[in-house]
Formats: structure tokens, C-alpha cells, sequence
């Protein structure tokens, strides 16, 4: 028999930031925009929330221009969101798709992550 699962997804461009954001900054941006983002959804209580490409990056530092800033924010706080995946995860008891930068073996990679509550 078939199990009915609500699936939470979300069509976005992302979080912006002013050019002259900190790096602490644009990571509490992050943190907001994807809080009030979770609210929209969790009433409807989801099984699995799947979050688009690269959901840490602000929208406003796209660009070859800007990589090295970004470097040194997923240095700084590439795993900050996937903290706040995991919270949300555990709290809600739901499976939380999430792709973003994350430093692994000494370089950064962009990483599809599922986690389960």
C-alpha cells in the first residue's frame, strides 16, 4: 500500500545582501531568509523539504569577481545552514534535502546533503 508524503520545495533566487555585507553578516542574512522560508512550510508539516542549489550563496555575490569573498564565507560559515537543515530536521521530524559549499578534505565542494531527522 501507498505511503501519501508532503514534499515542501522552493523556487527561489536566493538571499541578497548589500556589496559591503560582512561575511557574518551575509551568514545571518542566510540564516534569516531560509528561517522565514521553513515558517511558510512547516504548518503544512512535510515528510521532506528539498531546498534549491546552493541555497548558502547570496544572490548579490554571484560572480567571478566576488569568488574569493565567497571562499573565505564558506570557509568562515559554510556549514552554519546545515546546522539550521539539521535543527529543522529533528524538530519537525522531516528529511531535509540541501545543497550548498561546504569545505571537505581541505577544499570546497559543492555538496547535495540529505538529512534525516
Amino acid at each position: 500500500m501507498a505511503k501519501k508524503v508532503t514534499i515542501a520545495t522552493f523556487s527561489v533566487s536566493g538571499f541578497e545582501v548589500d556589496a559591503g555585507a560582512s561575511l557574518k553578516q551575509a551568514a545571518d542574512a542566510c540564516e534569516h531568509y531560509w528561517t522565514s522560508k521553513f515558517a511558510k512550510v512547516l504548518p503544512d508539516r512535510p515528510d521532506l523539504i528539498v531546498m534549491p542549489e546552493c541555497a548558502s550563496r547570496p544572490s548579490t555575490w554571484c560572480g567571478p569577481r566576488n569568488s574569493a569573498r565567497l571562499n573565505d564565507y564558506y570557509l568562515q560559515h559554510g556549514d552554519r545552514l546545515m546546522d539550521l537543515c539539521t535543527r529543522t530536521a529533528v524538530e519537525h521530524k522531516a528529511t531535509v534535502v540541501f545543497s550548498g559549499v561546504r569545505l571537505l578534505d581541505g577544499g570546497l565542494y559543492n555538496c547535495s546533503t540529505v538529512i534525516s531527522p
